[in-house]
């Protein structure tokens, strides 16, 4: 009892009591003794740990875990730690959190919502680890404002603590706007002062503030020091960047560094750096183009699912770039960058399924395909889409929705889009037509080398109404521009410029030489002005047999008009035996084609030959509606009786549509009804204007009529007309 007693009020051994000089003086021995210090402090800290002292057992449980000072247990080890976590100790509640979140040894899954729970507790002991811990994980909630603004105030309180990934990542909200105003200039400040401390994102991204001027005052040197600084980290992204600034600033100083940077960056596996090493040899700019190697770095980077290196992969399968050609292994690969979301791949997997490369041709696949990267705002794809709408391949057929694709793509400057969205408003298809916005369309699809659009400007300017003679000239220009590319309908234009002598002087030999040019390389209007000259000594002597040839090698083609000529000849024997038969049956085909010359040489045909008026006129109303002066004036021979009842005024009405086209014969009708008052109240003065027209143009009835009726006499075709006075009377 006595022995009891005295036991209580001895004086305890100092080494047995948890104060920050035993605690100082053990952990210097973990961290620092020998193996003998490192056991001493470890039964230290243990025998503490048993006392209940949460940071004993927090220390416990790193020992446990490294093997410091006793044998590793990892179970003893969490069990200390979840003590000391529980008892409150903030170290122990953090990395407990680590431990939750990112499911590494010893917690094998995650436990996020024990993360955040562990998290939560250290950063209301102010933890600043902690802090920056729960304040990443709360700024990248997407959907909830007031937990990323909750994730930025615990990054910043971590941050002014002076945690270093905590004062970058600050950097980055300031900069990017999250959780708070967004602000490039405090953004900066904060990841300049981590990158000061030797965080390599820290450094890279505060090197690339200042080589751009984001955020601060551009300073190269300054920038570029920061680079190196993470670079001497093997910071991948570092060595790409700088590589990327030397390419766009340099292109020969500092090669072999581009290739290093590139290459290190590539091995440290950077898909970036391994792609621009493939697109690097194989665009053979600034370093010898070799495609073999720039396959294989795109290989590289496709195994590290950069998506634009797999689309490029299948490009080169697609053409045989590096590789030998294979379409359905470039379809593998374009879908494979597709299921990355790579919308350029999109786009070419739609040629593939239009044209049937490499896979089964299906265009309402290739639709969607173009839908989906056209609504990306892919360009190519735009212009796609446009394509399909237009001509209803895998879509129903709507112009309009046509049209408003194509001024997408044509709005970022693909030129065949700008030409197709001219002739557009040029023909009013899906849009209400306008020449001087066609005309602005094609100019710019022109001015980028487009040489349909150079040949559609020049047909635009040519067939005006009434074009200036400036008009005709830059026509011309642009139908040589055109032909410099090879165009051959700008060459046929070429021929008709110098035939007619518009917008150049006229030279009929260089027509045909330009005639022939396009005729011999298959254009079918080149074939039928060819054989015209040949027909009608134009330029060359005449040879109705060469004549013959081209027309037919023109009408082969169905081109109307020489299909339309070579019925002609055939209707009158002209280089070959005389077949109203084959003349018929080649009207027959150009007026199928809507050439109203056909459809009104046929209506002449029942007229004259077959003595058939109703079919004659059913004919001359089809080219009529085409306003075929001609057929007009026909109409009104057929309408006409000559009672001035009701089908004379239609008579007159048809004679006024070809006189106002210049048709003689109905000028000279014209001055006939108005003198006699047939179909139109009767009026000299008009008749004889009318009579006057008719016989300018060489009418001879009309000068006949002219003399007969008011004394006037026309010499020659053309002139003024002569006055007989009364002597001569």
């Amino acid at each position: 009892m006595k022995k009891q007693l005295f036991g209580r009020f001895c004086k305890k051994n100092t080494a047995d009591v948890m104060n920050s000089e035993n605690y100082n003086y053990h952990l210097n021995l973990v961290e620092n003794g020998d193996i003998s210090g490192q056991k001493t402090g470890y039964q230290w800290f243990e025998k503490m740990a048993k006392l209940g002292y949460e940071n004993a057992c927090f220390m416990t449980a790193m020992c446990l875990l490294d093997g410091v000072g006793t044998e590793p247990n990892i179970a003893l080890a969490m069990k200390r730690l979840e003590q000391s976590a529980e008892k409150g100790y903030h170290e122990a509640q953090c990395l407990m959190g680590m431990y939750c979140l990112y499911g590494k040894e010893p917690y094998q899954e995650q436990d996020t919502q024990a993360a955040i729970d562990w998290f939560q507790k250290a950063a209301m002991q102010h933890n600043h680890e902690a802090e920056f811990f729960l304040g990443m994980y709360l700024v990248n909630r997407e959907q909830d404002k007031e937990m990323i603004r909750k994730g930025f105030l615990l990054l910043q309180a971590s941050g002014l603590s002076g945690f270093p990934q905590a004062m970058y990542e600050t950097g980055r909200c300031f900069y990017f706007g999250i959780g708070t105003n967004k602000n490039l200039e405090e953004g900066f400040l904060w990841i300049q002062r981590a990158a000061d401390t030797g965080i390599a994102d820290a450094e890279y991204f505060a090197g690339m503030c200042l080589l751009y001027g984001t955020g601060t005052e551009a300073d190269e040197e300054k920038g570029l020091s920061y680079l190196y600084k993470a670079i001497e980290q093997q910071h991948s992204g570092a060595m790409f960047q700088l590589a990327n600034y030397y390419l766009d600033t340099d292109n020969t100083t500092h090669m072999e560094e581009v290739v290093a940077l590139l290459s290190n960056a590539a091995e440290a596996e950077n898909a970036d750096a391994a792609f621009t090493m493939g697109m690097l040899y194989l665009n053979g700019d600034v370093i010898a183009c070799d495609e073999k190697k720039g396959v294989q770095w795109l290989e590289k980077a496709a195994e590290l699912e950069h998506a634009e290196a797999i689309f490029r992969l299948g490009t080169c399968y697609l053409s045989g770039i590096g590789v030998e050609k294979n379409a359905e292994k470039a379809v593998e690969f374009f879908q494979k960058a597709a299921d990355k979301d790579e919308m350029e791949a999109y786009n070419m997997l739609g040629r593939c399924y239009m044209d049937g490369i490499g896979v089964k041709a299906d265009h309402q696949k290739a639709f969607i395909c173009f839908q989906k990267a056209a609504q990306e705002g892919v360009p190519a794809a735009e212009y796609n889409l446009a394509d399909c709408y237009f001509n209803g391949y895998g879509i129903e057929k709507n112009e309009k929705e046509a049209v408003i694709w194509y001024r997408k793509a044509a709005e970022k400057e693909i030129p065949i889009a700008q030409y197709l969205l001219g002739t557009c408003y040029y023909f009013g298809r899906g849009v209400e037509q306008n020449d001087a916005i066609a005309q602005e369309w094609l100019e710019k699809s022109a001015n980028q080398g487009y040489g349909d659009a150079m040949h559609a400007l020049g047909m635009c300017l040519f067939y005006r109404e009434e074009p200036t003679e400036k008009e005709e000239k830059e026509a011309f220009l642009w139908f040589c521009k055109a032909a410099e590319q090879g165009n051959m309908a700008s060459k046929c234009q070429l021929g008709l410029c110098y035939l007619d002598g518009n917008g150049v002087e006229k030279d009929e030999k260089r027509a045909v030489a330009y005639f022939r040019e396009a005729a011999y390389a298959g254009d079918s209007e080149a074939q039928f002005q060819l054989g015209s000259c040949y027909r009608f000594g134009i330029g060359i002597d005449s040879d109705l047999e060469q004549c013959i040839n081209w027309l037919e090698k023109s009408a082969e083609q169905e081109n109307p008009h020489a299909l339309f000529a070579l019925g002609t000849c055939y209707q009158d024997g002209d280089g070959v035996e005389e077949n109203m038969e084959k003349a018929l049956m080649l009207f027959h085909r150009a007026a199928e084609l809507n050439m109203s010359d056909a459809q009104c040489a046929i209506g002449m045909y029942y007229f004259d030959e077959e003595e058939d008026r109703e079919t004659a006129l059913a004919w001359f109303c089809q080219a009529a509606m085409q306003q075929n002066e001609n057929a007009q004036y026909m109409i009104g021979i057929l309408l006409y009786v000559g009672d001035g009842g009701k089908e004379d005024e239609r008579a007159v009405a048809y004679f006024e549509k070809a006189a106002q086209q210049g048709h003689d014969g109905a000028m000279y009708m014209l001055g006939y009804c108005y003198y006699h008052g047939t179909g139109v109240e009767q009026d000299e003065e008009i008749a004889q204007e009318w009579l006057h027209m008719a016989a300018e143009h060489g009418n001879d009835d009309a000068k006949e009529m002219l003399s007969e009726y008011y004394l006037e006499e026309f010499t020659d075709y053309g002139e003024e007309p002569e006055f007989y006075d009364d002597e001569s009377q």
